[in-house]
């Protein structure tokens, strides 16, 4: 009886430190697994934000001129390409891997804004603009070009508002210039663009579990609601 005893709570005692291993390895698979993802949705947010900003920059610049360079031309394609990338992954996350947003009720399967449209302004500066014949490389902007530019400006700005407002330690005076005369940012590096160092101490670690990049999606579709059928119409 003693011997049957032991036993039992020999296999207790097993099994107890079996399911303390188990459960210590899933909490620590876990834990890289959100430490990995946070590293890649924090680079992501980065680009965004950096491009965003300097898209806003360049975009007011361009509106007071009237006119438009083939430098300019070439970064704001070039970065509209990065936004539509980096948000479609920040959205994917959100929607498709984290199931973090609803997506029936903010309609992203359909209607994912801040990704398609930013695709769409990239091609208007691909395939229309760079047919301007340009004048010591100088393009004067017809008054449709210049509506098309604006409308464009105040849906970048309603982006950047939701990216800056939500995500901390991110400072639009970092695009200083030098970094305005790089030729846009490349999307296979890790560049600090507009975060702080406070940034990194953040997030880095632990993004994907914040509810500010999510908070930051939403804004941004919201934003954008307002713009569906003027920007629709002109690109």
């Amino acid at each position: 009886m003693i011997l049957k005893k032991n036993i039992i709570i020999s296999i207790l005692i097993i099994a107890i430190l079996l399911l303390g291993f188990y459960t210590y390895h899933v909490s620590k698979e876990n834990s890289y697994y959100d430490e990995y993802t946070s590293h890649v949705l924090s680079n992501d947010i980065i680009r965004l934000a950096s491009t965003i900003a300097v898209n806003d920059f360049y975009l007011n610049q361009i509106l007071d001129e009237g006119e438009i360079t083939q430098e300019q031309i070439d970064i704001l394609q070039e970065n509209y390409q990065i936004i539509g990338d980096s948000g479609e992954t920040v959205v994917k996350m959100a929607t498709l891997w984290l199931h973090r947003l609803n997506t029936e009720e903010m309609n992203y399967n359909h209607s994912s804004f801040p990704i398609n449209w930013a695709y769409q302004f990239k091609y208007y500066f691909e395939n229309h603009l760079n047919e301007y014949e340009s004048n010591n490389g100088v393009m004067e902007l017809s008054s449709e070009d210049l509506s098309k530019l604006e409308l464009m400006n105040e849906v970048t700005q309603q982006w950047k508002s939701a990216v800056f407002s939500n995500i901390k330690s991110l400072d639009d005076n970092l695009i200083d210039k030098e970094y305005l005369d790089f030729k846009g940012v490349d999307a296979d590096q890790t560049w600090t663009g507009v975060a702080t160092d406070g940034y990194t101490d953040t997030y880095y670690r632990n993004m994907v579990n914040t509810n500010d990049w999510v908070d930051m999606v939403e804004e941004m579709q919201r934003n954008s609601i307002d713009y569906e059928t003027e920007v629709k119409n002109s690109f």
